[in-house]
Parts: structure tokens; sequence; C-alpha cells
């Protein structure tokens, strides 16, 4: 499928999940968990980092849980790999301080162990239009069932902003856990 096509289909998505939003699902969170998934085949993005990172334990307890099944942390002792899609790849890869342009797409798996085949929980953040969700860097948070794609949680959901908080002078995003040494010093 031509990298054109693969935008197509992931505006579609974003635009069919921005209609839900407007059609009285909450901001928080869905009401109903959606079947319309805003990653089309994400597998084929750019990936951040060529094998899983186990989170480290000080960083997980700082976030607390999308789901009650996941405590005390939908991080702690997870595995992670990143992918960003192509418009967000300048920023995550090169730039120092990152300003993200509208339209990236970060998803993030998440893994038991460094060799699982299928991820457990994927949280994603899709970067929107100026005036979307000032105070977090106009930042969507989505949380989604392992290998499903089936969106459990979507929006400005708060206990996703309140940790990415730290990461403001960033535009909002984690980098240093999932960049190899070489890619953090070109960074700096």
């Amino acid at each position: 499928m031509s990298q054109r096509k693969i935008t197509v289909a992931i505006s579609l998505g974003m635009i069919a999940c921005l209609f839900a939003l407007k059609s009285g699902v909450r901001a928080q969170q869905t009401e109903k968990p959606s079947k319309v998934s805003p990653l089309g085949n994400y597998h084929k993005w750019i990936k951040v980092n060529s094998k899983p990172v186990q989170f480290a334990a000080a960083r997980a307890t700082q976030c607390t849980t999308a789901s009650p099944s996941q405590l005390p942390s939908p991080h702690l002792d997870k595995f992670i790999t990143v992918y960003v899609n192509p418009t967000g790849k300048e920023a995550m890869l090169h730039q120092s301080q990152p300003k993200f342009p509208v339209g990236t797409v970060i998803v993030k798996e998440k893994y038991t162990t460094a060799t699982s085949k299928t991820p457990e929980l994927m949280t994603v953040m899709r970067k929107h239009e100026k005036g979307y969700n000032a105070d977090n860097g106009d930042w969507e948070y989505l949380t989604l069932a392992g290998g499903s794609q089936k969106v459990e949680a979507q929006g400005k959901i708060e206990k996703c902003q309140s940790c990415h908080q730290q990461e403001s002078g960033r535009d909002f995003v984690f980098r240093s856990p999932y960049l190899n040494a070489e890619q953090q010093k070109r960074l700096k």
C-alpha cells in the first residue's frame, strides 16, 4: 500500500474518531469502547526503539492507571516498543527541543515480557490543531486493548496529561527511554 493510501486511511480513521467525540461521547473517556482504530497499519511506521525497552520502575510509579486491572501502574514491569508516523519522525528522532506537527501519531505498545508477541495494552498520542488542548500541547490520548486496537479511553485523559506535563519543554513527549545512546547524544 502506498504512503498516500496509508495517510488517507489514517486521516479517515481520525475523522471518524473526531466525529464520535463531537456526537456526544465524553472527552475524558468514550462511553462505549470504539471499534474505530486511528492507527491503520502502524507497524509500517518508524520504529523508535529497535528492541523492547523495560520501563524504569521509578518513572512507572509516577503513572496512574488507565483501568483498575493495571494497578499499580500501566507501565510497571512492562516492555515498551514505540512507533511514530512519518509526520512526527523529524521531531521524534532529530529535534532536541521537538515541536511535533499536527497529525503526528505516537503508539506505545506495552508487553508483559521482552519476547511477548501481542501487546497487553497500547497507548497513543495524537497531535491536534492549536486550541484542542492548549495546556497539554494539543495532544489527544487514547488507550487501546492489546492487539485488538479497541479504544477503551480517548480524549484529554487527566491521568496521561498529568504525567506528560513533566515533558512540557519537549512538547509533552517522553523520548529518552526509547532512543539509543547515539540518538540521545545527538539531541543534546
